[in-house]
């Protein structure tokens, strides 16, 4: 079995996909996994890409709710076209802990 290409992106980059905010938004939400999920938008990104980044956003929230950070929807994530600098904090929090990749 071959090992899958990887190549260096920034967490900012990553915070922009919709599959992100999307797994994020149904942890939050207390929903189970849409892991079967047919991904729309984002058409640059492989069905396994949005997957990944699916999960990234899962395992976000989980680890801020580990933290007794409030999760309630509505949380702007974006302000002036640009990531919300706290989520853009938070994000570089959880990749230095490890909780996300």
């Amino acid at each position: 079995m071959g090992q899958v290409s990887t190549r260096n992106v920034s967490l900012n980059s990553v915070l922009r996909v919709p599959a992100f905010r999307r797994g994020f938004n149904d942890y939050a939400a207390g929903k189970p996994p849409a892991f079967d999920e047919d991904w729309t938008g984002d058409r640059n990104k492989s069905p396994v890409d949005k997957a990944w980044a699916y999960e990234r956003g899962r395992h976000f929230a989980a680890w801020l709710d580990g933290k007794d950070v409030d999760l309630a929807p509505g949380r702007k994530w974006f302000v002036n076209r640009r990531v919300n600098p706290a989520i853009l904090r938070a994000a570089h929090e959880a990749v230095l802990s490890g909780a996300i990749r």
